[in-house]
């Protein structure tokens, strides 16, 4: 498969992702306060490289691929080059290239999962929980989006190609590294 249809497919499936999240923080008032960005400056958050191939085929087409590999290479924080940091101490931030965003970023807020028990768990984000109570929120345990699932979805496109989860730094790396090679061949 050539790399602009499996781009296709991946942005497709992240746009899956986020319609199903999105659906359910709609739904159970789960939303992130608004320019809320105190995730993003976490630096373990990660990736596959391959779910930054429309995001990296994009910042080729517009020319800002070598500028953006070199914003990754020079990172020393490991907080994600495409955030815009505005107000670091307080978690204030957005993204810079919100649409090609990775599947972690897409299920923000809250996920699901099972426990040990073998029962519904919510993993919500540490301000959600300081600013409500779980009473505030309304949903049932089958409403509940589990990004493993969905993941493995989208994995399931080219396992293949799809890699171990890395720093997002380092997984635009590798991305932009491959793109830019393919693309200084097809120069040639």
């Amino acid at each position: 498969m050539d790399l602009e249809n499996l781009s296709i497919k991946i942005k497709s499936g992240l746009e899956e992702i986020g319609k199903l999240f999105s659906d359910f923080h709609e739904k159970s008032k789960m939303a992130c306060p608004p320019h809320c960005g105190k995730c993003c400056y976490n630096p373990e958050i990660s990736c596959h490289p391959y779910e930054l191939l429309p995001l990296a085929l994009d910042l080729l087409e517009r020319n800002l691929a070598e500028e953006y590999l070199m914003k990754a290479k020079n990172s020393k924080d490991g907080i994600c080059v495409l955030l815009n940091q505005v107000h670091p101490e307080s978690g204030q931030g957005s993204c810079t290239d919100y649409q090609n965003r990775p599947s972690l970023c897409r299920a923000f807020a809250v996920s699901g999962r099972i426990n040990k028990k073998n029962e519904v768990e919510l993993s919500v984000c540490k301000k959600l929980k300081e600013l409500y109570s779980m009473e505030d929120f309304h949903y049932t345990d089958d409403e509940v989006p589990y990004i493993s699932l969905v993941k493995r979805k989208l994995e399931a496109i080219d396992p293949v190609m799809i890699g171990p989860q890395i720093n997002i730094n380092e997984a635009l790396i590798i991305i932009l590294e491959k793109v830019l090679l393919r693309q200084s061949f097809l120069k040639n």
